[in-house]
């Protein structure tokens, strides 16, 4: 049996950063926006998409 990741929203964050570099609230607005709309819109299992730096 296989899984699959049903979203995964991919992004240059370093591990443990993973919504963006402390203190800077415009780049975490950007990957929580962005993992929101994947959410919203995702209509199908795997849904991978690449966030751009």
């Amino acid at each position: 049996m296989q899984l699959q990741v049903p979203r995964a929203l991919v992004t240059a964050n370093l591990m443990g950063r993973t919504v963006g570099p402390v203190g800077d609230v415009a780049a975490q607005r950007r990957t929580v926006e962005a993992a929101v709309s994947l959410l919203a819109e995702a209509t199908q299992a795997p849904t991978i998409r690449e966030l751009p730096d």
